[in-house]
């Protein structure tokens, strides 16, 4: 035969069970809260469950009611059994409901057996698998990511200048042209027979134009005799839009037909295929004027494989 506090327990187990809320007179409700679900991580969630809160607030069905109800008393006995009831399961502050649970400090521990039966699946994290990303959002990330990329190599580095720096022959450095300032553009001088022009590119012989009146060839310095050979042919300016394979760049026209006289001796270029141009205040020494770029390095080329001439380059004019 069930006691009187398993028969109240099993009373306010049903109402709370049902979502139900129950009085304790002179103690307070029981109620029942749902719980949405919770995402702990990426991989865990919280699944929703019930928790047994209580309050002082009188709520739902009197439990002097329900023992009224059940045991089909008078009101005076109603009251009398919840009050020996609540004498027997109070124990230092503590209410102890059988089958449901412990009531201390307004706040109710359930035992297993209830929790179990109040959330049957339970209410510990369970493992869920991650979403995966759409294929169209992987594609569009990768390709932005090499787009990116591309655009800042293209950006910080001209592959083409990167290629002609590697494909040609190291020269000094005051003998590069600097084509967007022509007056800063270093000089290269021959003062001596051991002085030679450098340059960097090839170029093909260009047709013949007036013959100049030929310039005196310079004095011989104590260290050098004197150079009989010079240029016979009419100076002229560079023009935007071509390509030249330079052997040098001078301050005088002097040292550019030295200059000249020096790479027939030393590669031994025929004396027709050398041509000087007026480069704002200095003299161009070179070897071809081409209307393309493409055809000047050819040409570039093929004086450094069949002359030697290795310090050739090409300068195009904007």
């Amino acid at each position: 035969m069930a006691t009187l506090n398993e028969e109240i327990g099993k009373l306010i187990a049903r109402r709370l069970l049902a979502d139900e809320a129950v009085t304790l007179p002179e103690v307070g409700s029981l109620y029942t809260k749902r719980i949405a679900a919770r995402r702990l991580s990426a991989t865990q969630v919280i699944p929703p469950h019930r928790i047994v809160e209580f309050s002082t607030t009188p709520m739902g069905h009197s439990l002097v009611e329900e023992i009224l109800r059940e045991a089909h008393c008078t009101e005076e006995q109603a009251a009398d059994a919840y009050a020996r009831w609540r004498t027997k399961a109070t124990h230092e502050g503590r209410l102890e409901i059988e089958g449901v649970g412990t009531l201390c400090l307004k706040s109710l521990t359930p035992t297993d057996a209830f929790e179990r039966r109040l959330n049957p699946q339970g209410k510990a994290p369970i493992r869920v698998k991650r979403r995966p990303m759409p294929w169209w959002i992987w594609t569009l990330l990768n390709l932005t990511a090499i787009a990116l990329i591309f655009g800042t190599l293209a950006y910080f580095v001209n592959p083409l200048e990167v290629w002609e720096k590697w494909s040609r022959p190291q020269v000094e450095t005051e003998q590069l042209l600097s084509e967007e300032n022509p007056a800063a553009a270093p000089e290269s001088e021959i003062s001596a027979p051991t002085a030679e022009p450098t340059d960097k590119e090839s170029l093909t012989t260009p047709p013949a134009t007036e013959p100049a009146p030929e310039k005196p060839s310079a004095e011989p310095t104590p260290e050098e005799p004197k150079n009989e050979m010079t240029l016979d042919t009419q100076i002229t300016p560079t023009h935007s839009g071509m390509s030249y394979v330079v052997m040098g760049i001078y301050s005088t026209e002097e040292n550019a037909h030295r200059a000249v006289a020096q790479g027939v001796k030393r590669y031994a270029i025929p004396e027709a295929d050398f041509r000087i141009f007026r480069y704002g205040e200095k003299w161009l020494v070179s070897l071809g004027e081409h209307a393309k770029r493409a055809e000047a390095q050819e040409a570039a080329r093929r004086y450094r494989t069949e002359y030697g001439a290795s310090e050739v380059w090409v300068y195009s004019k904007q």
